[in-house]
C-alpha cells in the first residue's frame, strides 16, 4: 500500500480510537442523572449566574444601557427648553415646579452603580442576598458606573442640573455611597443629594421600600 493511501486510513483509525475513549456517548445519561444538551454531565442551571455573566460580558448590555442614557439626555434637553415641564406626577408634586432649580432624580443600584461583582460573590459562595453581605459591599465603595450613566450625569451637571440619588440603601450608608459615587466620577457636592431608606421625611410616610416621599422631598 502506498504512503499516500496509508495516511488517511491511519488518521481514521486514530479518530475512531479517540471517539471510543469519550466518558459519555451522545444521548446516554450519566449516572448522577444530570444531562446537558450533549449528553454529558454539567453544572446545575443558575439564573443569577446567567444574568451576571450577561451584564458583565455581553456587548448587548453595554449597548442597551448606553442607548437608554443617551435617550435620557435627549429628553433632558427637551425638558430644559420647555418652561414648566415636570417629570413628577401630580400626586408627587407638592411644591409648584415653576421657579425651582433644575434637578434630576435617579436610582443608584443597577442604574448608576453596577453591583454585579457583589452578585458574583453570592453565586460563587452559593449564597443569596442578605443585608450584612450587601453592607460589606457598600462599605468597599468600589462599584463602577453602569454603561452610559456617568456620561449622562456629567452632561446633566454641565447643564446646571443637580442630581439627587434616591436609594433603598440605608440612610446611614450615605458616607460610603457618596464616596463611591465620587470615586466613580459622578457629580455630587454633599450627602444632601443622597436620599437613602429611613431619610427623615417630616409628615410624609411610606411603607417598606416605596420612594414616593423621597421624590416629593
Amino acid at each position: 500500500m502506498s504512503p499516500t493511501r496509508l495516511l488517511p486510513m491511519t488518521l481514521l483509525l486514530v479518530s475512531l480510537a479517540a471517539c471510543d475513549t469519550l466518558p459519555q456517548r451522545a444521548g446516554s445519561s450519566p449516572t448522577d442523572g444530570t444531562v446537558t444538551g450533549t449528553g454529558q454531565a454539567g453544572p446545575a442551571a443558575n439564573d443569577n449566574l446567567n444574568a451576571i455573566a450577561w451584564m458583565q460580558t455581553s456587548v448587548e448590555f453595554r449597548l442597551i444601557a448606553g442607548q437608554t442614557w443617551r435617550g435620557a439626555l435627549v429628553q433632558l434637553d427637551k425638558a430644559i427648553k420647555t418652561p414648566g415641564w415636570d417629570a413628577l406626577t401630580k400626586e408627587d408634586r407638592l411644591t409648584p415646579a415653576a421657579g425651582l432649580p433644575k434637578a434630576v432624580i435617579v436610582d443608584i443600584d443597577e442604574t448608576m452603580l453596577d453591583n454585579t461583582p457583589y452578585g458574583a460573590r453570592l453565586v460563587r459562595d452559593g449564597r443569596s442576598h442578605d443585608e450584612a453581605a450587601f453592607s460589606q459591599w457598600v462599605n468597599e465603595a468600589s462599584a463602577k458606573p453602569v454603561p452610559g450613566a456617568l456620561e449622562f450625569a456629567k452632561a446633566a451637571n454641565a447643564r446646571g442640573v443637580t442630581i439627587f440619588y434616591i436609594s433603598n440603601r440605608m440612610a446611614d450608608q450615605a458616607g460610603p455611597t457618596v464616596d463611591n459615587l465620587r470615586k466613580a466620577g459622578f457629580p455630587i457636592k454633599d450627602a444632601s443629594q443622597y436620599l437613602g431608606k429611613n431619610t427623615p421625611l417630616g409628615g410624609c410616610q411610606n411603607s417598606g421600600s416605596d420612594k414616593g416621599c423621597r421624590r416629593q422631598l
